[in-house]
């Protein structure tokens, strides 16, 4: 039923190819009924939900559209009670909408669930109600479950209903138990064990974790040589004693962000004995962490023989097309010697892997060592091929259902079902059958089709993290449009208005990376809005800056661009610093700035040896983001050109 109401309302509101529907206007007063019903608070009667099954069917997507926003709008004012969870219940016949409506309601309406069993003891806690509280537990919110069993310890019947879910729980991992609330509750003897052995290797994996990122903390902050190798060499044993308790991808991050620091310091025997180590960790990936950082300890140590050694002894060159993007590019680099050798290493690399900052890399190695003008046409020619156009009507549009869906998932906001919607779709167009049906042109139009979609609903985020999936969909044959879709000229006007003509590419590369173009963005770290500005810093850029403030692009726009200017003069006009002191803090940037400068005059090594691997990749993605900017934009957009030189690190316009 309501896979119908989907199917013929959201017409209205997809793109160019799907075709025109009208509106029964008789369906106008169905999300009213709704209300009045939830209003009402009163458990609604057979004759009623059918009543408003049979209206619902011809309820257009704006009308129901409008039905969940006055529901949230209910749920956000406390007025909902059981009756009204109960309702929703209801109402959920079909699994399409009882997603929906769960994800984006169930949280506020159970929130008040559990403040009404906390105020009332006597309140009966039915088979429903822990449902609801299960989902509500599954969302994180798990620390009003001993509040919960506390209050209603001294009702019987609850208290045991409640004992056996928080059994059950505990035993699915929704739920980490602690000594208070297995105090409290009567436990299952069935799971005790269980129970208890999954407490122990969490806390235990959680305990040694802190220590260990302590310990790697203190070794960085060592004085002197002999702590430095005394720390090192206790700090591999610690790690290799306590292997059971720790997971093999977080040891190897912590060998590398520390190993990484050590290189800066010149610590180079202690840097390779952490990354020897990782090597014996076990598994691919991270066997190819060990040799990536052992190669770039021997080309910062200017180790010629080491690094024809581990070349040789891996047989990077013959295995180089299965190699991942950073270990390709400096075996290119480090074969630069046989030039033709080299340049087929990087055409290599940026058709394997076009949008990854190590291809956009090596196409300024491929223009130092060919010429500007052929590294420009290999650019264009991996970028900017000529697609051919398609006919927007003519073109079928399969796997509609899915499209639809995720339209409705954009409107109604909802993160998690869009990506899994996206993902389906992208699914579905790389299946050999697929592909086969509609052929290149609708291949191409399927996909233009999606990031269109993507981008005019407020889905960028979801666009932008599938750049090289769609791309590669196509056969590497992505049009200058769809791209352009991907890098997006957002906001231009309010960056004019802040910034000189050599930033104003940067700002977008930032906001790209940031935010994803959203206004409203908030990080975990309490970061605002499009550029992504904390509080104390807006404040100390200009004075009567509140975070609500910060909401407002023109105002967001303004300060973060003040602030990154601020950086650049700061830092001599070197804007990988200024880039990782906007990401992870001046007062850090500082310290590896003073130490990374030794390697001034290959700025690609100082990104790889920013210790913070968030502000490592971060640094990089802008570098990407502006070399695209550059490329699609500097003909016809208003925007003038401004490029980063990889030779010294510096803006130039």
């Amino acid at each position: 039923m309501y896979k119908y109401i989907m199917y013929i309302t959201l017409l209205i509101y997809s793109v160019w190819a799907l075709a025109e529907t009208t509106i029964d206007r008789k369906s106008i007063s169905t999300g009213e009924n709704i209300i009045v019903l939830l209003k009402n608070k009163k458990s609604a009667t057979h004759t009623q939900i059918n009543a408003l099954k049979t209206s619902i069917k011809d309820t257009p997507f704006s009308k129901l559209h409008t039905t969940l926003n006055n529901l949230s709008e209910l749920m956000a004012n406390k007025s909902a009670d059981m009756a009204q969870c109960s309702l929703i219940s209801k109402l959920e016949s079909n699994d399409f909408l009882e997603r929906a409506f769960r994800t984006l309601y169930t949280k506020q309406c159970v929130s008040n669930v559990f403040t009404y069993a906390l105020q009332d003891a006597n309140t009966e806690i039915t088979d429903t109600t822990l449902k609801y509280l299960t989902e509500f537990v599954a969302h994180g919110s798990t620390d009003q479950v001993l509040n919960l069993v506390k209050k209603q310890k001294n009702n019987i019947k609850n208290s045991q209903k409640i004992s056996t879910w928080v059994n059950q729980l505990m035993s699915n991992d929704l739920l980490l138990p602690n000594d208070e609330l297995i105090e409290n509750i009567e436990i299952d003897p069935t799971i005790t064990n269980n129970i208890y052995k999954k407490m122990d290797t969490q806390l235990n994996f959680i305990s040694f974790k802190n220590e260990i990122s302590s310990m790697s903390l203190g070794l960085m902050n060592s004085g002197n040589q002999e702590d430095i190798s005394n720390n090192t060499k206790y700090f591999i044993s610690y790690l290799h004693q306590n292997r059971d308790f720790l997971q093999s991808r977080f040891i190897s991050e912590t060998l590398n962000k520390t190993g990484r620091f050590l290189i800066m310091n010149d610590f180079n025997q202690e840097a390779k004995e952490l990354f020897t180590y990782n090597s014996l960790i076990g598994g691919a990936d991270l066997d190819v962490d060990s040799i990536f950082y052992n190669l770039i300890l021997s080309i910062t140590q200017g180790d010629e023989k080491t690094i024809a050694s581990i070349i040789s002894k891996h047989k990077l060159i013959e295995n180089y097309h299965d190699l991942p993007p950073r270990l390709k590019y400096w075996v290119a680099n480090q074969s630069e010697k046989e030039a033709q050798k080299a340049l087929e290493m990087y055409e290599s690399l940026i058709a394997d892997h076009p949008f990854d900052f190590y291809s956009i890399a090596a196409i300024t190695r491929y223009q130092n060592l060919k010429g500007k003008e052929a590294g420009l046409q290999r650019a264009r020619m991996t970028y900017l091929k000529s697609i051919p156009a398609i006919v927007k009507k003519q073109t079928k549009v399969y796997s509609l259902d899915h499209f639809k869906r995720l339209l409705v998932w954009l409107k109604l906001g909802n993160h998690n079902f869009s990506v899994q919607e996206v993902k389906t779709i992208l699914q579905i167009l790389n299946e050999k059958t697929f592909r086969a049906n509609v052929g290149r042109g609708g291949m191409i139009f399927h996909t233009q089709y999606l990031s269109k979609i993507l981008s005019e609903n407020n889905g960028l985020i979801h666009l932008f993290s599938n750049l090289q999936k769609i791309h590669s969909l196509n056969d590497n044959e992505t049009s200058l449009d769809t791209l352009r879709i991907f890098f997006p000229l957002r906001y231009s006007a309010f960056i004019k208005q802040n910034s000189t003509s050599d930033l104003q590419y940067l700002i977008l590369s930032l906001m790209r990376q940031e935010s994803a173009f959203q206004e409203k963005a908030l990080s975990g770290a309490g970061a605002i809005g499009l550029m992504q500005i904390m509080p104390k810093t807006g404040s100390s850029v200009q004075r009567g800056i509140t975070p609500r403030k910060l909401f407002h692009p023109a105002t967001n726009i303004k300060i973060g661009t003040k602030y990154l200017k601020h950086l650049i003069s700061y830092y001599s006009g070197n804007v990988i610093y200024a880039l990782a002191s906007y990401n992870a803090g001046t007062h850090r940037v500082n310290r590896w700035s003073k130490i990374l400068d030794k390697f001034k005059d290959n700025p690609m090594l100082i990104m790889e040896l920013i210790p913070y691997d968030e502000t490592n990749n971060y640094v990089k993605l802008i570098y990407r983001n502006l070399f695209f900017y550059n490329l699609l934009y500097e003909k016809k957009a208003n925007l003038p050109n401004t490029t980063l030189d990889f030779a010294t690190g510096m803006l130039e316009s």
